[in-house]
Formats: C-alpha cells, sequence, structure tokens
C-alpha cells in the first residue's frame, strides 16, 4: 500500500515503511541471520518472524513520542567531533548505527541491540544518549553514567557521553546531569531553533516533528576523555 509494507502472521497485520524494510533486513543479515545454516527461504521466514515480533513490540507501546530520535546531520557532526559510533538509546526502528543500545534485548538483538544501557558497562570509547523522555529514566541515566566515568577516571581511559535532553531544569535527572562533576560544556538550544525525527518514523510520511520544549545537551567526559575530544 503506497511506499509501505505490510507485515502478517494470521490474521494480524502490521505496517512499516519500505525504506524502514530494507533497513531491518539488512539489520538482520548482518545480526540475527549471520551464522544461520539454514536455506535461504527458512532465513526469509526467520527474518520476517524477528520483524513482525518487533513491530508488534513497539506498536504495543502506543505511540512513538517517548522514542523521538536526533537528525542524521546531528549524528554526522558527533560522528566527527566525538568519534561517536554508538547509541545508548535507540531501537531497530530508529538506529543510525549497526550497534546499539535498547530497551527490549528479546526483539532487537536480531537487529543489533546490546541491550538496555543499564545493562551496557562500557571502559572507553565515545557514546550519543538521547533516552527516553521520561524523568527517571534520565534520572537514572546520570547515575549510571556517573559510575561508568568515575571507573573511566580512576583507570585513566578516554570515555565521553553526548546527552541530548528537554531542558526540564526541576526535575532530577537535569540537576543531576547539571551538577556533574565530569560535565564539560552545557549548551542549550531554543525551541524554536530545531526539531526530533518523529518516533513513528517507520510509518509517517513526515518524518519530523517541531520540538515541544528546549534542549540541553550535555557532555560528559573523563579527563583523558577530554583530552582526546575537547569541547
Amino acid at each position: 500500500k503506497g511506499k509501505a509494507c505490510m507485515v502478517r502472521r494470521g490474521q494480524y497485520r502490521l505496517r512499516v515503511s519500505q525504506p524502514h524494510m530494507r533497513k531491518l533486513r539488512h539489520l538482520y543479515q548482518m545480526h540475527g541471520g549471520r551464522n544461520l545454516d539454514v536455506s535461504a527461504k527458512e532465513k526469509s521466514h526467520r527474518c520476517h518472524e524477528a520483524v513482525f515480533n518487533l513491530l508488534l513490540r513497539y506498536e504495543s507501546l502506543q505511540g512513538g513520542g517517548f522514542q523521538a530520535a536526533i537528525p542524521g546531520n546531528v549524528f554526522d557532526v558527533l560522528k566527527e567531533r566525538f568519534g561517536i559510533l554508538l547509541e545508548c538509546f535507540a531501537s531497530p526502528l530508529n538506529a543510525r548505527y549497526a550497534r546499539f543500545c535498547s530497551a527490549f534485548l528479546d526483539t532487537d538483538a536480531p537487529f543489533g541491540s546490546l541491550g538496555s544501557f543499564f545493562h551496557f558497562r562500557p571502559r572507553q570509547g565515545s557514546f550519543e544518549a538521547n533516552p527516553p523522555f521520561v524523568p527517571a529514566v534520565i534520572a537514572r541515566m546520570a547515575d549510571h553514567m556517573d559510575e561508568l566515568l568515575s571507573n573511566a577516571e580512576a583507570e585513566e581511559r578516554s570515555l565521553t557521553f553526548v546527552v541530548i535532553i528537554p531542558a526540564w531544569e526541576a526535575e532530577d535527572g537535569w540537576k543531576k546531569l547539571q551538577q556533574a562533576v565530569f560535565v564539560r560544556r552545557h549548551i542549550r538550544i531554543a525551541q524554536s531553533d530545531h526539531m526530533y525525527f518523529e518516533g513513528k518514523q517507520h510509518l509517517r510520511k513526515n518524518k519530523f516533528r517541531v520540538a515541544s520544549f528546549d534542549t540541553s545537551v550535555f557532555i560528559m567526559q573523563s579527563s583523558k576523555g577530554e583530552a582526546d575530544y575537547p569541547c
């Protein structure tokens, strides 16, 4: 139907755009189907099943507002400026890179997910974090990053997080980030000056939506991270 694909199982049908379907097939070939010793027909069937499970899981979230993503040109700048190649909060539907952290390891792993960020313990590297806009999640993220950065500082390793969240100054999560010892820079972007990708970009023709609030960008780094990527 138009530029959309229908993924079926029995009487149930789920819709996804053709570009996103191609993306999911590609990710499945890279990860879930990479080492399968089965026929091409069986591999295609398993890919179909994995896509259906994925779409059903995210459809059950009833909307996409918490899954908004930053535009591709912002990722390009972060890659060039900080060497970022992994997102701490993504889904197979909106992930920029082949590897990412996401909420649901069971449905997302066949497409490259490493699981929850809260179980992810990098010792070094550079990462982008645009978490769901839920105050409790942002506060928990801030605590986890503080622990990881403290470990990297003690081991003299280079670790960088670029965090993008609403500028909700009254919330505990924002306060924790603003007061964190590892914050090297805080940038505030006015609501009228930027936009996000739609949470349901895999279904909608208009992929962009104007931001509903000012956005805070926190650059958090260990000392070695700051030396490698001064900001």
